[in-house]
């Protein structure tokens, strides 16, 4: 069954366009298709960027990997340094 995961990121005022450039280098490694939006909501600079899974029961390596990888800063030296919360959710599961 193929899935989408999102993940959405609040991002420190005025670094939104610096964020969404590591995402987009982030996204050319991916092991799997990746999109990249971003925009003002509300006060907050925020990037979403979703995961197209081929199979549902990769969402937990793929959300471990990431969150792991953003934590211990090596998806980019600035990852954490530029990020204030990050969220997730499934948004669709298809057969």
């Amino acid at each position: 069954m193929k899935a989408v995961i999102r993940y959405k990121a609040t991002v420190k005022r005025g670094h939104l366009h610096e964020f969404v450039a590591i995402l987009k280098e982030i996204a050319k490694n991916a092991d799997s298709p990746m999109r990249v939006y971003h925009g003002l909501i509300g006060n907050n600079d925020v990037a979403t960027w979703d995961f197209e899974l081929d199979d549902i029961n990769q969402i937990g390596p793929i959300y471990e990997q990431v969150v792991t990888a953003a934590f211990q800063n090596s998806l980019h030296p600035k990852w954490y340094e530029l990020t204030t919360a990050v969220e997730n959710e499934v948004l669709y599961v298809a057969e």
